[in-house]
């Protein structure tokens, strides 16, 4: 039973721990949120309501998470970063930078939705088309600042997302993926996948204003 205790509880438990204690409070934590995405990812039937919600489960983990990494600056022990902390920090640094977002997804048969989004200084341009009918793309202003977007941008925790997800045991089926470009040098991000995918990827069709026939997870 998921219990909304609270983060500064978890503060206040991890102060009375040791280093090696509160390191292990941060993996289970880690662990329970990488099995809570997961079970999204392998859910068939996505009609199924919780109370709370998976997305309200997986916020308020990340505030656990985040308590008990003070808590154990706070005692004086510096925290390890693993290489995934430090490339889900360098992602979240380099939002604000972002200078292009592209999104495709389709498959053989069908062919592929190309989106790409760019900002024209606090505008957000929506470029929309098609693999099969590339001379029919449209261009659309978004009703949203570019803050706006890259406020629900952050909101999706693209940082949290494998790089990969692969369904080997599929053919043909569905592809995707998202790349990042940026306006500093940074070199370009991508995640992408095949008949796989996040926890949230409905939200983040939703973000790209992309309706098709697609399903996923089901």
């Amino acid at each position: 039973v998921f219990m909304l205790s609270g983060p500064s509880l978890i503060y206040e438990e991890c102060m009375s721990l040791s280093e090696e204690q509160i390191y292990a409070k941060i993996r289970s934590i880690k662990r329970y949120m990488a099995r809570i995405k997961s079970e999204i990812e392998r859910c068939e039937d996505k009609s199924v309501v919780i109370d709370p919600s998976d997305s309200v489960i997986l916020s308020v983990e990340r505030e656990y998470l985040a308590a008990a990494k003070k808590a154990l600056e706070d005692k004086g022990y510096e925290y390890k970063k693993t290489r995934k902390d430090i490339a889900s920090e360098i992602f979240v640094a380099n939002i604000p930078s972002i200078e292009k977002i592209t999104f495709s997804l389709g498959g053989y048969f069908g062919g592929y939705d190309i989106c790409s989004i760019i900002f024209d200084g606090d505008k957000v341009v929506l470029s929309k088309s098609h693999s099969y009918s590339p001379e029919e793309a449209s261009n659309i202003q978004l009703e949203m600042t570019k803050d706006v977007f890259l406020s629900l941008l952050n909101d999706l925790h693209i940082e949290e997302w494998k790089k990969k997800y692969d369904d080997p045991f599929t053919c043909d089926g569905t592809q995707w993926k998202l790349s990042f470009l940026y306006s500093h040098g940074q070199p370009s991000v991508e995640f992408w996948g095949s008949n796989k995918y996040p926890y949230n990827f409905d939200n983040l069709t939703s973000l790209f204003k992309l309706k098709t026939s697609y399903c996923w997870f089901r």
